[in-house]
Formats: structure tokens, sequence, C-alpha cells
């Protein structure tokens, strides 16, 4: 419990947003699919109307990348992001050269959410209920009861050219 609370309370049953998809790496195009509880766990799933964790899948499909990257030749399974002034609509396309006279904007986009780019970060400090931003699958949380706590989502840019970021 975090500091100052006067009684301690039944956990409540288990539900859908308590738990999570963990994928292995994509082998061949495809991958596993199980299912944990989120950290920290804080529900009975013994609890009468409980939900149960959802049963293992294998031979998933992979997810495809997300816009402005492309299926990495040297991560297995992993993706990349386009080289400076190419670009991919992501879903599996390849990274194309920009035509005559365009450049590709620069910007992330994330359409997928089984696991952190390349780059990108997340913790907690203070009284965390978990270790920072969570994924979701379709979407990400910035986690669960925390007392006063700092959650942060961080992502590493390597400039191409001198300037900032807005």
């Amino acid at each position: 419990a975090l500091a100052g609370f006067s009684m301690c309370l039944h956990l409540p049953p288990c539900t859908t947003d308590d738990y999570r998809a963990v994928y292995t790496p994509c082998a061949g195009g495809v991958r596993d699919k199980s299912y944990e509880w989120m950290p920290p766990k804080i529900c009975d799933e013994h609890a009468d109307a409980a939900i149960a964790l959802p049963s293992p899948m294998t031979s998933v499909a992979c997810e495809a990348c997300n816009p402005g990257y492309s299926a990495s030749a040297v991560v297995a399974g992993g993706c990349e992001s386009c080289p400076l002034g190419s670009y991919s609509s992501g879903g599996g396309l390849p990274c194309m050269p920009c035509p005559l006279g365009t450049i590709a904007r620069q910007a992330v986009f994330l359409t997928e959410f089984n696991a952190w780019p390349q780059g990108l970060t997340t913790g907690c400090s203070g009284e965390c209920g978990s270790d920072g931003w969570r994924l979701r699958e379709t979407f990400v949380d910035a986690g669960s009861r925390h007392g006063l706590a700092d959650v942060w989502l961080r992502m590493v840019i390597v400039m191409a050219e001198p300037g900032t970021v807005t």
C-alpha cells in the first residue's frame, strides 16, 4: 500500500484490463503470442467474477512495420527506420526513394504497440504502481495506481542536420 492508507481492501476480480499480450521474436514471418498479468498484479484471478488468461497461440503473423519503417535485413523479424531521403507507408512495404524535388518529412508514426520501437524507453520514479508506460497492443497507457510519481516516455532522436524537434 502507498503511504497513508488506513486499511486494506480485497482485490477486485481480474478483467481484460489486467492482462497484456506477450510475443516471441518473429521468425519466418510468424511468432507465438501468450498473455501475462499486467505488473503490478492487483486483481484476484480466483474471484467468482474473474476472467482467466486467454490461451496462448502459435504461428501468429508478425506485425507489419509502422509508417516510416521497413522490414529489417539486419534484425530478424524487426523493423528499421527508412534512410534519409526515402519513405514507406508501412504495412510491410519497403522504403522507396523520394521522387525528385520532394523530401520525406522525418516523423514517427506508431500504429502497433506490441514492442517499443528502437530508441523509445519508459520508466517511473517515485511511488510507482507500474514500471512506466505499458504496451497494450492497440494503444499505450501510463500505467496504473501510481502515488506521487513521475512517469515518462522518452525517445532518442538522432538529428541528420542541426535543428530542433517540435
